[in-house]
């Protein structure tokens, strides 16, 4: 269930990036998320359920996971934006892409919260 939701956040933030120059880390992030996910639910069907969280912690995937969570995707966007706006600081445009980064921020966040939940119910189990 913790996968899916780091599967579910990550296909929100692929979507709402999605072919939108100016986002391409976000949609390059969201993807290599959902590479490792991916890599993660084949060996969950393939591994029995007994001991599946000792086997899966050092799991080249889930280490992936975790580093992805260090990047800060965010701070290549606001730059992206600040070279997009340059001297246009103020107006309808700025706003809207205000807007967009605080929205991109939140889904970004809850993404990181869903990989690093994931990792600790995992390290729980084992």
């Amino acid at each position: 269930m913790a996968l899916a939701k780091v599967v579910d956040a990550a296909n929100d933030l692929l979507l709402l990036a999605a072919e939108v120059a100016i986002l391409e880390p976000v949609q390059e992030y969201a993807g290599c998320v959902l590479q490792a996910c991916e890599v993660l639910e084949r060996q969950a069907r393939q591994l029995p359920k007994a001991g599946f969280a000792g086997r899966i912690v050092g799991n080249a995937a889930l280490l992936s996971l975790d580093e992805l969570v260090d990047n800060d995707v965010i701070s290549v966007v606001e730059e992206r934006f600040a070279l997009a706006l340059g001297e246009v600081a103020e107006g309808g445009v700025a706003e809207m892409m205000r807007q967009l980064l605080e929205k991109l921020e939140k889904k970004l966040a809850l993404l990181n919260e869903n990989i690093q939940q994931l990792g600790g119910l995992l390290n729980e189990a084992e």
